[in-house]
């Protein structure tokens, strides 16, 4: 058996004295580096250890702060649904919406989109967005034709959302038809699913006249309303039916009188139009309403394209109640109309850019137009008595 001091016999044979001590500081150095390696590796597995851990732990803390994320903005859309439905003057809508068909997402916002048809109910579309600051809103309409057949290449509306964005929803009359978008911009996201297509940015990067469907442009197409009223889609929508013109048309009116109607007065030089939204009963025994909001419009003023005067008005009865809706020109400066009318009442008109309206409740068509109408500018009233204005110096 080779002993210790065999082995440093051997050692001083192979080596001289002066170098054992080196060789046997080497050996020592050797080792104690192996040493630190093994100790450095079991650290850094340890660490590897605990990273890994601790990653996952983030992993599934972000799952689950999304999926808490999704399901709030599920309830906050089921939510806004059901709000929309109760507001509406519409029959046979779903008493809740499915899965989402499509959505999308911009930076912090998510735009969702339903379409669903419970049986025995009408097919709705309804969007829900979720903006930047949290806030949730929601939008219903009819699914575009599928309560009445398919007309023109597309049908399609816009929404005009509490941030500035705005999207538009299209339904193409071939699946087939590819959307496009002239000159958009990064900004502008989209998606499809269904058969319809989501277009979503910034509401001066989104014309309806620059998006085609099947190489047509959506501006020769119908335009739709959603049944959840929208001020800016409205005012757009009866921008659309203005008469072709070469001077500039105003909104002189804005006429709010009821949750089922509104009307917008616009003016030009020569002609005024009166557009009107209105969700009133197409079935009046029952009380329901199958096909949305109607829209109507309608052109009133001189055919020879001379000045608007006082005098040239339109009636017409509201379809939601038994009221009529007197509308007429007045001097751009005008503060005061008020319309006597044969039974003896006198109604306040709202007058504003050269027009004023005024709603007649109860009013008997029989009665014919208000006999005498008063209208007071700074400096001068005005009285009709069936054969013109009169005018005398306001006092």
């Amino acid at each position: 058996m080779l002993t210790e001091d065999d082995l440093n016999t051997l050692i001083r044979r192979e080596y001289a004295d002066a170098e054992l001590p080196a060789i046997l500081a080497q050996v020592e150095l050797r080792g104690r580096r192996r040493r630190r390696r093994v100790r450095t590796v079991l650290s850094v597995s340890v660490a590897l250890l605990v990273l890994t851990v601790a990653t996952s732990a983030v992993v599934a803390a972000d799952r689950i702060q999304q999926a808490r994320q999704v399901a709030a903005l599920d309830r906050a859309c089921r939510s806004a649904y059901a709000g929309e439905r109760a507001r509406l003057h519409m029959s046979g809508l779903p008493d809740g919406v499915g899965r989402p068909l499509l959505e999308l997402r911009s930076g912090e916002a998510t735009f969702r989109m339903y379409s669903t048809a419970p049986p025995g109910h009408l097919q709705i579309v309804f969007d829900c967005v979720r903006l930047a600051d949290g806030s949730v809103s929601g939008r219903i309409t009819y699914s575009p034709g599928d309560t009445r057949p398919l007309t023109g290449l597309s049908i399609a509306y816009e929404d005009y959302l509490p941030d500035g964005s705005k999207a538009i929803v299209i339904r193409a009359r071939d699946p087939k038809d590819q959307v496009t978008v002239a000159g958009t911009r990064p900004e502008v996201v989209s998606a499809s699913a269904g058969g319809f297509t989501v277009l979503w940015g910034p509401a001066n990067a989104l014309n309806a006249e620059d998006v085609r469907a099947g190489g047509k442009s959506l501006d020769h197409d119908e335009i739709t309303l959603t049944g959840s009223f929208q001020e800016a889609a409205f005012d757009a929508y009866c921008r659309r039916s203005l008469p072709a013109r070469a001077e500039p048309f105003w909104t002189a009116l804005t006429l709010r009188t009821s949750p089922f109607e509104a009307k917008n007065v616009y003016r030009s030089r020569t002609v005024f139009s009166v557009c009107t939204w209105e969700m009133a009963d197409d079935d009046i025994r029952v009380r329901r309403n199958w096909f949305g909001p109607s829209i109507k419009s309608s052109v009133s003023g001189p055919t020879d394209g001379s000045e608007l005067e006082m005098g040239v008005a339109q009636g017409g009865n509201r379809m939601i109640d038994d009221a009529w809706w007197w509308i007429g020109v007045a001097p751009l400066d005008a503060e005061d109309v008020h319309l006597h009318l044969a039974d003896g009442r006198v109604v306040q008109a709202q007058v504003s850019g050269g027009m004023y309206a005024a709603l007649i409740p109860a009013f008997d068509e029989s009665q014919g137009p208000p006999p005498k109408i008063v209208i007071t500018t700074p400096t001068t009233v005005y009285t009709s008595t069936g054969k013109g204005f009169h005018p005398t110096p306001r006092r």
